[in-house]
Parts: structure tokens; sequence; C-alpha cells
């Protein structure tokens, strides 16, 4: 459809068209506005990045979460075992050396009397032992006493206390004797040396 104008032109509305200046104006807003939105899909994506990013860290963690307390339960049980083979070649070290010594307290020992304790307590700089007993008689004590400091085992033999006991038909003595161990090392085997025939 065709409008036409009958006014006259004075009472005319001329059009007027954009000019340059407001069509620049239009064209950068509009320029600032897509700009301004793929900034902000940008961050979108980015953000969206960052939490899928996230969340596969929690389960990451989460996973190696049992392995580490597999790994922590396995140091720990190691640690035990070093200790445990620690003790284990102290006593096998020192083995020899207690064999010994209670070879010679049991030679050192006379008729009529028996041991109820041997303990071996901290005297300080010199290790200590303690052993306690039972005798028929205070002279057996008293050997057993002698002996003792004749050994190469213990040093500074000394009565910390004796009773006399009443039991059933007999009198006993019951004593507790206090010695310090003398310096040792422990003992290594020596190895054997080989004979060559002749041949």
């Amino acid at each position: 459809m065709i409008k036409i104008n009958l006014l006259p032109r004075g009472l005319r509305e001329e059009r007027k068209g954009l000019s340059r200046g407001t069509v620049y104006l239009i064209v950068a807003c509009v320029g600032v506005i897509l700009i301004l939105f793929g900034l902000l899909q940008y961050g979108k994506f980015k953000l969206r990045k960052v939490k899928a990013d996230i969340a596969t860290a929690q389960r990451e963690t989460r996973r190696l979460a049992s392995q580490i307390k597999v790994v922590e339960n396995l140091e720990k049980l190691k640690a035990e075992v070093e200790q445990r083979i620690g003790a284990i070649d102290e006593l096998d070290k020192n083995r020899a050396f207690w064999t010994n010594l209670l070879e010679k307290l049991s030679v050192a020992i006379p008729e009529n009397l028996w041991l109820t304790s041997f303990k071996e307590s901290d005297g300080g700089d010199t290790p200590q032992v303690i052993i306690e007993g039972e005798s028929y008689s205070l002279n057996n004590l008293a050997t057993l006493m002698l002996r003792l400091n004749r050994t190469s085992f213990f040093d500074n033999v000394e009565l910390n206390w004796v009773k006399q006991v009443q039991e059933e038909k007999r009198k006993t003595f019951s004593f507790q004797v206090a010695c310090n161990l003398r310096e040792w090392k422990p003992i290594t085997p020596q190895p054997k040396a080989i004979k060559k025939g002749k041949g």
C-alpha cells in the first residue's frame, strides 16, 4: 500500500534519517554487547571446566584415600616388624653372654639352696642383678655369695635381706642378694681355620 502525504509543505513532518554519529554509536554499543556476551560465555565455560576439574580431583582423592590408608598401615607394620627384628637381633647378639652367665650361676648354687627369682635391674652406670631364693642354712647362702664373687660375671655381691621362714616341717631362710654385672662384650664365634691336607 502506498501512502501519499497531502498536507502542505509547512505542515508536513520531514523525515529525517539517522546521522552518521548515531549509526556509529549504535554499532559500537552492539559491538560492546557482543564482546560482553562472548566474555560471559567464555567465563561460564571456564567455570564449568574448573567445576569439572574439582569434581575429578575429589573423586581421585576419594579413590586414593583407601590406598593412602593401606600405605600408612603397611608403614606402621614395617616399623613394628623392624622393632621386633631389632629386639631379636639384640637377644641373639647377647645370647652367648647370658648362656654363659646362667651356666656359671648354676655351678655357684650349693646344695640345699634354690633360687626363686633372677632379675636384671638398672643400677645406674653398671647393670645390676637381683637374686632371690631360699636355703636351709645360712652357710649355704654365704657359700653362694662367695662363689658369685669368684665368677667373671658378678661383682660387688651384697646381701639385701634374709628372713627365717617356717615351712611345714623345716625352717628355711628366704633371702635377696644384689650384685653388679661386670662389663661385658658380646661373644662372637671365631671362624674355624680350614686345614689343608697334603695332596
